[in-house]
């Protein structure tokens, strides 16, 4: 979300440039090296499923580059968990995927430690602060 933001902004300003540029004539194209160009793969639903399993700066760094779309999800009592904010923590005794309140950070469990989730979404709700869903649901179970 952080990055989207701050390109949001950056390349508002830059086509205003480009357009500006393109107007009085004083552009100039440079043509893209095919043979370097990468193209990125499609995300496919499951892609952007999160697995706890995985070391915790991996579960943040998935957060992160799947917000605010796609958007990084678990399943939580049978019901979809969106993520979208996410710090690293070093809480280290949750099992992998395992959900805890510790005050009013909203903790989950990954390989070697905890992340804290930051701002969370439930189906039909709107997006919320980790530390609302700790006071609006019993924080109980795994995300899976």
């Amino acid at each position: 979300g952080q990055l989207y933001e701050r390109l949001k902004e950056v390349g508002s300003s830059l086509l205003v440039q480009a357009i500006d540029q393109i107007d009085d004539e004083s552009f100039s194209l440079t043509s893209q090296d095919h043979d370097k160009a990468t193209p990125a793969p499609k995300l496919f639903k499951d892609d952007c499923h999160v697995d706890f399993t995985c070391p915790a700066q991996q579960v943040h760094n998935k957060i992160r580059g799947l917000s605010p779309f796609p958007t990084a999800w678990a399943s939580w009592q049978d019901q979809k968990f969106n993520m979208y904010r996410s710090k690293m923590s070093d809480v280290h005794n949750l099992e992998p995927g395992e959900l805890k309140a510790v005050g009013d950070k909203l903790l989950v469990g990954c390989e070697d430690t905890a992340v804290e989730l930051v701002e969370v979404q439930l189906p039909g709700t709107k997006r919320m602060s980790g530390e609302d869903f700790i006071r609006g649901y019993e924080i109980s179970g795994k995300l899976t």
